[in-house]
């Protein structure tokens, strides 16, 4: 049960989301998906995170399958629906639960720092930099932030 969820998971966002869904959505989803699916070892989760993780990845790919159509946002807004949903869920279902109320703040740092580094500090390609969140991000970079350093 493990391994092929993980497996599914892992297929479904490299082959759906990591090419069209923004990289900190589609990355905040699966970081919250493999944290609270296989935190516990409770097959019901594992099972809700595939199904949902398989759910934004199959809409990404199935709406957008021509490279010509990477750059809408509707499998973004989908992606983004899926991982608040997910994340209220996990909040609701176990209050009490450190772990759980740690998953928004790993989910949304580790993701968004990543990028940071990797497309300003070692200038690598980031996947689908027209990407909901990450367009905000590189815009006001270039227009806020880097004029400021150019002086």
């Amino acid at each position: 049960m493990r391994f092929s969820t993980l497996a599914l998971i892992l297929f479904f966002y490299i082959v759906g989301l990591v090419p069209r869904v923004d990289f900190i959505i589609g990355s905040g989803l699966l970081i919250t998906a493999l944290i609270f699916g296989y935190h516990g070892g409770r097959s019901d989760r594992m099972i809700l995170v595939t199904l949902i993780v398989a759910i934004a990845g199959l809409y990404a790919f199935a709406a957008h399958l021509p490279r010509s159509e990477w750059k809408a946002h509707d499998d973004d807004w989908v992606a983004l629906a899926l991982w608040f949903g997910l994340t209220l869920w996990v909040l609701a279902t176990n209050r009490k639960d450190r772990v759980a109320r740690a998953i928004p703040i790993i989910a949304i740092l580790a993701p968004t720092l990543l990028v940071l580094a990797m497309a300003f500090g070692f200038r690598q390609n980031v996947p689908n930099r027209s990407g909901l969140l990450f367009s905000q991000i590189e815009y006001h970079y270039f227009v806020n932030i880097k004029p400021l350093w150019s002086r």
